[in-house]
């Protein structure tokens, strides 16, 4: 078993994803601060950590990762709308003045 600082961190980060994957981004952010705290006390873990520390580390930054890209997918799906919401406005203001002049 790794750590007791390890496991906080592994299940703050768990708790994290799900509640972004659900789409539930108050709780994301809350758990995230969470999770950002519980890697502050990992500071101290040696070079040397035992073979359930250093399993439960990759499996943290698998779960950082996951997290990232998570983040990355609805930061891309909102730019995707914002432009989406753009062109139509641009569209709707070409129309609006083409339609004065007829």
């Amino acid at each position: 078993m790794a750590s007791q600082h390890l496991e906080i961190a592994l299940q703050s980060a768990r708790r994290a994803l799900a509640a972004l994957t659900a789409g539930d981004t108050g709780a994301f952010e809350e758990l995230w601060r969470e999770h950002e705290a519980a890697c502050q006390g990992l500071t101290g873990l040696s070079a040397d950590a035992p073979p359930a520390d250093r399993q439960a580390l990759d499996e943290l930054i698998a779960l950082d990762l996951r997290v990232a890209s998570a983040i990355t997918e609805v930061l891309d799906d909102t730019a995707g709308r914002m432009a989406a919401l753009r062109r139509g406005g641009r569209t709707n203001a070409a129309y609006a003045a083409s339609s004065r002049f007829a």
